[in-house]
């Protein structure tokens, strides 16, 4: 146990360390005018993967496939990313030039919202469900892409999106192209370190509820285990969608589903973990509140279909700022209190709460840095792994105290008995002395008194 503990606050430092060093190196983006990007003369050994954007061609209410098709229909000028609300299906179209490099070209794209495809040069690369004219036919999925473009030259890229099933539709994350090596080496750094932190937050999750099963009385641990289990599961089911490539087979609703539903319950489990920690600063009416409210957002993904319970990602914004606030009150009385680890958890919590926002502003769109929340957990987990080692440090030195203070008492003791043997032992050996000269003195007595009454009574005979 106690070494799991200290490999659980290794592996959450080095995942922190490592999360820092690559969230800055964010692909430039070139963008489009007019459908049209021109990267012939762009250098790609010193620059290998950069983002497009700019303006493709949108074609609304149409699924085209290649540039034939593209010249019976009149496209607009959109920028992307960038979401459209409500149902449909259209097509994104960018006419793409390469460089004379002697080397294979890929792009790659996180999941979008519903369905969409890929054809390049008329021919289809990649998909992520199928997507259609109607809701009948469309198969919704959101999966990341990676999709071949070629070598040197000219290529049409049409991106088919259909959206029947989220509460909005169109490209919402950015698509990034590059060299094939370069792009896969990207893409690999990101999945590996989504694996290593599933991989930190399910020891977590599992640990601290072990720690619980042995102390029960402590609840801290019990919710800290499910805010692990939490986050790992908006982990697994965003970004690259670690869980498809683990079960590729995964229902659309389940993953979907699974999102929503820890998206839901982070906060209350989070507030509890507080209340567990600092009772007497939550209010029960409160922390009731949040569970209220869990319970209500949680009911329509249970009972509805996504193309209605989308809509609650936006509306429970409100409650979870609400929670963000109520830690920080939390924390702050903690500190001004002076109450046992609340500076360090204070530094952890101020990495997530900024996590958490950017994540929000992600949701609203007025960022596309991606969702950071796993990461910014991470703070959380290597300050509240700190708290327990200096706890189980103390505990194990005050036992040590006590076991030496046992010794110390254990060996006085012996010393004690001994030394009062010595004494009983002299008492005995007095009180047998006692006893014999007791002895002594009865016989002398009896002697003596025994002659001269021999004789009187022997005289008394006689007179007799």
């Amino acid at each position: 146990m106690r070494h799991l503990r200290w490999l659980l606050l290794l592996l959450s430092s080095a995942l922190a360390c490592a999360v820092s060093c690559s969230g800055g190196k964010g692909a430039r983006e070139l963008k489009a005018v007019g459908g049209v990007l021109d990267l012939s003369q762009h250098d790609f050994h010193s620059e290998p993967v950069i983002t497009l954007g700019g303006e493709w061609l949108y074609y609304s209410d149409q699924l085209l496939t290649s540039a034939a098709e593209a010249k019976t229909v009149q496209g607009v000028p959109v920028i992307i990313p960038q979401t459209w609300s409500g149902y449909g299906f259209g097509t994104y179209h960018l006419r793409l030039t390469l460089p004379d490099a002697h080397e294979i070209f890929k792009l790659h794209m996180e999941a979008q919202l519903s369905a969409y495809d890929v054809y390049i040069s008329g021919v289809r690369r990649a998909a992520s469900g199928l997507p259609g004219k109607t809701m009948a036919e469309t198969k919704p999925a959101t999966e990341p892409l990676s999709a071949v473009l070629g070598a040197a030259g000219e290529y049409d890229i049409f991106l088919r999106v259909a959206n029947f099933h989220h509460r909005k539709g169109g490209v919402f994350k950015k698509i990034q192209a590059g060299r094939a090596a370069a792009l896969d080496h990207l893409v690999y750094q990101k999945r590996f370190l989504d694996i290593l932190l599933v991989g930190v937050l399910l020891m977590s999750g599992i640990y601290y509820f072990i720690v619980f099963l042995f102390r029960p009385r402590n609840k801290a641990e019990l919710f800290f285990a499910a805010v692990c289990f939490m986050i790992m599961g908006r982990t697994v089911t965003t970004g690259e969608k670690i869980l498809l490539l683990s079960w590729p087979e995964a229902p659309f609703a389940f993953y979907t589903m699974v999102e929503y539903l820890s998206y839901f319950w982070g906060i209350p489990f989070a507030l509890s973990f507080f209340s567990a920690l600092y009772g007497r600063l939550v209010h029960r009416f409160l922390l009731r509140g949040f569970y209220i409210s869990s319970v209500v957002f949680s009911l329509p993904v249970v009972l509805l279909p996504l193309r209605l319970y989308s809509h609650t990602a936006y509306l429970y914004i409100p409650v979870l700022v609400a929670g963000l606030i109520v830690v920080v009150l939390i924390l702050g009385r903690a500190l001004l209190q002076g109450l046992p680890s609340a500076g360090l958890l204070a530094g952890g919590f101020s990495v997530l709460a900024l996590a958490v926002m950017n994540d929000a502003f992600n949701t609203l769109e007025l960022l596309r840095t991606g969702y950071l929340v796993q990461y910014g957990f991470m703070a959380i987990v290597v300050c509240y792994s700190a708290v327990l080692a200096a706890r189980f440090s103390q505990a194990l030195e005050s036992s040590e105290r006590a076991e030496q203070a046992l010794r110390e008492a254990n060996e006085t003791l012996e010393a004690r008995v001994k030394e009062r043997t010595q004494e009983l032992e002299s008492a005995k050996d007095v009180a047998e002395e006692a006893n014999r000269q007791k002895d002594n003195f009865l016989a002398v007595v009896s002697h003596d008194l025994r002659s001269p009454l021999s004789g009187i009574l022997s005289a008394l005979q006689a007179m007799g």
